[in-house]
């Protein structure tokens, strides 16, 4: 009974230094973050699939976690809290402050009034068949990171201490008398009450995220992910009472004690008892320690036994052997009524933009801490031979009653075997126990009311919570210990940026029908986040308004963030539909005239298949090889280059047949027009009256220096000039060649003879009669221009030729 009596009383204080001194810690919820899209790792204790398309590329968390708890036992008042808490950074206004517990603050011996003003804690209720029921939560991170293989797919890597302290149903009458407010009177009975329940367990939790896209549908969106989790038990203590139980003030120092106990400890519990005592009384936290009367464990500094015994511990081998599996599932749907604003062109693909929330409202849901394996299993302490007792009547002294003591594991052993003679005195065969930690249900809806303002609405719900455990078999107990955690309900507005965001939970907490009679309270809390800096609390206004608190919580982390660049858009598009044909200018090659899409913006009015842009004629249907006009009569040329398009004809006579062909226009078709090109009689065959009529105006062809090959445009003349030889019969052509001043008269003669007979010898082979041609040279002594400048000798570097129409002899 003893040790049920010292566990229970470790329970309570243990839960207090959790709820007072933690570094920081409250579980999976994180409460005051919520639903921010900026949570990055920490998002997966809530939701692993939250860091899939996160805002993150990588996101490492280098220190953080949070704490909670609540009681409907004590009243702490805030200046004692913050005062002896981390935050207080005068270590010896720190030390001095924790060692009031020593001097039981509520009632301190320098306050002999003891009205409610002097009172650092007050009992909230002084009804003393109430029962006492304390929560308390804890866990601390360190080096936790998420990084994104690509903005669909991320894993991340979690490793952290939790912790959660349960104390239910605990006599309120042992409970005072425990911690100092009342002394038990001969005659006083104080009732245990079947169901008063004491556990507490920490562990190390190492885990392995996962997460992806699975769906991506535009306007919907959905995201999965899980965790794997090892977990590996450093401490857990268990205690209750299985019936009605009392302890009735005997005669004297003596209480007697009814009732049926079960107990028991992890390997190495009493150690860290041990541990700080002995770092204490050797100094290592100086002289202030000692100053306050006897040696109480709330004195001892929490941050440097959690770094000693706990962040280290998990690194010894012996703690490898309590292990345990978990594992977290979520899901995360989006609705997107307005991804196109979130898309944009890259290099002329579409991409979305990683760095911006796209959603108008998120769901999510999460089963988290699922044990398949059935919880953590615990090496038992095995130095404790007995962990089940049934006293009937065995008495025990107001001195053993005392937390403080030096009695070794055989020393109880001993004082149980030869205090508890009317009763039964039990061991267990099992050398583990398992820890069940409670699986819980994550619910949360986002919605984005604007850009940057967010209203968060979620609920944590543990299941354990609802099972009823005030009946219990010793056997079964011994092997398996339950925990069990608050349901919350929080209502939070948020707003968020990239580097800054603040959010107002509005929090409501009940606990499990079957554990207790916990206050359910309403709590307005405050987030921060600037930077790699969060903190948080729940319930930060509401205990700042309130100078007593009974429930609170509070949140820190410090992280490295590493966000996706913004994406480098291609520019906007002109959206300019001048001539408003649904085609925006930039992609219409008719901007100003409406038009058809399958024509780039072009119109085909005559309706032919060829846009009016490549049709040469737009306003009668035609043909494509004729680009878009017609052939009428058939004969090969398209009546817009047909000079008689309703009749056959051929190509050398523009399409008109032979006997419509009169080029000189002088009446008579050039069928029978011995001169087609000059007017004359019918009398004369087409050929004019006189011998010779008429000169062709002349053609001049130019040479290059001292050369007389002919160049391309003086060919294209030549050629002209061979047409008209070749359709006139009466025709006399004279060629003179010339060159400039620049050579001497030997030079330019033979060069002005050669040039000319270039020229005529170009003209025969063509088909001209030579007969018909004369070819000179006359040198540079007939120049068309002055020899002084380059202009003037290239105009003189020449052979002009001339085509005479004779009269028909």
């Amino acid at each position: 009974m003893k040790q049920f009596l010292l566990l229970t009383k470790k329970a309570l204080l243990i839960s207090a230094v959790m709820l007072l001194f933690a570094p920081e810690v409250k579980a999976q919820n994180y409460t005051p973050f919520l639903g921010d899209n900026y949570a990055g790792i920490l998002g997966v204790y809530n939701n692993p699939a939250s860091i899939a398309n996160s805002r993150y590329a990588a996101d490492i968390t280098l220190m953080g976690g949070s704490l909670a708890g609540t009681s409907d036992y004590l009243s702490f008042q805030r200046k004692f809290l913050l005062k002896q808490s981390c935050w207080n950074l005068n270590r010896e206004n720190r030390a001095m402050y924790r060692s009031l517990w020593s001097l039981h603050p509520w009632a301190l011996a320098d306050r002999p009034d003891q009205d409610l003003d002097g009172k650092y804690v007050v009992v909230r209720s002084t009804e003393k068949g109430e029962q006492v029921n304390v929560l308390g939560t804890t866990d601390f991170q360190i080096l936790n990171f998420m990084i994104a293989i690509n903005p669909k797919m991320s894993i991340g890597f979690t490793d952290r201490i939790r912790g959660i302290g349960n104390v239910d149903n605990f006599a309120r009458g042992l409970t005072d008398h425990e911690m100092g407010l009342t002394q038990f009177n001969t005659g006083d009975v104080i009732s245990a009450g079947a169901g008063t329940r004491v556990a507490g367990a920490i562990w190390n939790e190492i885990g392995l995220s996962f997460a992806s896209q699975v769906y991506d549908g535009g306007e919907h969106y959905i995201k999965v992910g899980g965790t794997v989790k090892l977990l590996q038990g450093l401490n857990s203590m268990y205690a209750l009472s299985t019936e009605a139980t009392t302890y009735e003030a005997a005669e004297g120092d003596q209480i007697t004690v009814n009732g049926e106990y079960i107990f028991g400890m992890s390997e190495g519990f009493d150690d860290n008892v041990r541990y700080i005592k002995d770092q204490i009384e050797s100094g290592e936290y100086g002289d202030d320690f000692t100053n306050y009367g006897d040696y109480n464990p709330l004195y001892f500094d929490v941050n440097k036994v959690a770094i000693d015994r706990f962040i280290k511990r998990p690194f010894e081998s012996k703690y490898w052997q309590n292990l345990g599996f978990g594992l977290d599932l979520g899901i995360v749907y989006e609705w997107r009524p307005d991804y196109q604003d979130y898309q944009c062109d890259v290099d002329g693909v579409g991409v979305a933009k990683r760095e911006e929330n796209k959603y108008r409202i998120k769901v999510s849901a999460a089963v988290l801490d699922i044990q398949p394996l059935g919880g953590i299993k615990f090496k038992r302490d095995d130095a404790l031979m007995y962990n089940h007792i049934i006293s009937n009547g065995n008495t025990i002294a107001h001195e053993d009653l005392n937390f403080y003591t030096t009695k070794s594991a055989a020393d109880w052993n001993e004082y149980l075997e030869n205090s508890f003679t009317n009763g039964t005195l039990e061991g267990t065969a099992d050398s583990t126990f398992k820890v069940k930690i409670p699986v819980t249900i994550a619910l949360g809806f986002d919605l984005n009311i604007v850009k940057g303002l967010y209203l968060n609405i979620s609920s944590n719900i543990p299941l354990s919570g609802y099972k009823k455990f005030k009946e219990f078999e010793a056997d079964n107990l011994n092997k398996c210990v339950y925990l069990h955690t608050g349901t919350l309900v929080s209502f939070a507005p948020r707003y968020e940026r990239k580097w800054f965001g603040v959010s107002l939970p509005i929090s409501y907490q009940f606990q499990a029908p079957h554990y207790g009679t916990f206050a359910n309270e309403l709590a307005v809390g405050l987030g921060f986040r600037l930077g790699p800096v969060w903190l948080g609390s729940s319930n930060a206004i509401t205990n700042l308004a309130t100078r007593y608190w009974e429930t609170f919580d509070v949140s820190a982390t410090v992280k490295v963030p590493i966000f996706y660049k913004n994406t480098k858009c291609d520019p906007p598009i002109d959206m300019t539909d001048t001539d408003g044909d649904g085609i925006i200018d930039i992609e219409d090659d008719c901007p100003k005239t409406p038009g058809l899409l399958e024509f780039n913006g072009c119109p085909d009015t005559d309706g032919d298949g060829i846009p009016d842009l490549s049709d040469d004629c737009p306003q009668v249907p035609g043909l494509p090889e004729y680009n878009g006009c017609p052939d009428t009569d058939g004969d090969g040329l398209s009546d817009n280059i047909d000079e008689c398009p309703k009749k056959a004809g051929s190509l050398k006579n523009k399409g008109c047949p032979d006997d419509c062909v009169d080029t000189d226009g002088d009446g008579i078709p050039d069928s029978i027009d011995e001169c087609p090109e000059i007017p004359g009689t019918m009398e004369n065959n087409g050929c004019p009256e006189a011998t010779y009529v008429q000169t062709l105006e002349g053609t001049t062809v130019y040479f290059d220096i001292n050369k007389y090959e002919l160049k391309p445009e003086g060919i294209v003349k030549l050629d002209n000039i061979v047409n008209i030889a070749n359709n006139n019969k009466q025709v006399a052509i004279s060629v003179v060649g010339h060159c400039d001043s620049t050579g001497n008269d030997r030079i330019n003669d033979p060069l002005a003879v050669n040039r000319a007979g270039r020229v005529k010898k170009y003209l025969t082979e063509n088909g001209v009669d030579e007969t018909i041609i004369t070819a000179e040279g006359r040198g540079s002594h007939d120049p068309v221009d002055t020899n002084k400048t380059v202009e003037g000798r290239a105009r003189n570097r020449r052979v002009d030729v001339e085509v005479s129409f004779m009269k028909k002899k």
